[in-house]
């Protein structure tokens, strides 16, 4: 176990074209802003050649008449949390977007387990991230 990031109250988003960059940018300044022991899991996870990463998505169907809450796709889900972990956020070579710097590429993570479950509390709503060094 090297790390856990409880990103809550905060509605996941997915990957959706045109808006990724958007959305990346607003998962990770809400863990910047809301995870006081940030640079502790950045310090356990640095220097790790492969990790193991966990992820629950929590997502509040509590009214039903709103399915974009809560119906996505779980690939376009990972892909937001997956991409905000590294240094940078994209693989351009000017004017790179910070990333949390938690891991230093996304080619470290060695395996990925992700599910999802429904919350009736918008307090709930969330996503949850373990990670742990890969054996």
């Amino acid at each position: 176990f090297l790390g856990e990031i409880s990103v809550k109250p905060f509605e996941p988003k997915t990957a959706k074209p045109g808006e990724e960059v958007t959305r990346k940018k607003e998962l990770r300044n809400f863990i910047k802003e809301n995870i006081s022991n940030l640079d502790e899991i950045k310090n356990s996870c640095r220097d790790k050649d492969k990790v193991s990463v966990n992820v629950c998505f929590n997502l509040y169907d509590g009214v039903k008449k709103d399915i974009s809450r809560y119906d996505k796709d779980l690939d376009n889900l990972l892909k937001i949390v997956l991409d905000v972990l590294p240094d940078y956020m994209d693989n351009k070579t000017e004017n790179r977007e910070l990333g949390l710097g938690i891991i230093q590429n996304d080619k470290q993570v060695f395996e990925i387990h992700s599910y999802k479950k429904f919350v009736q509390n918008i307090a709930d709503e969330g996503i949850e991230i373990t990670i742990s060094q890969w054996n």
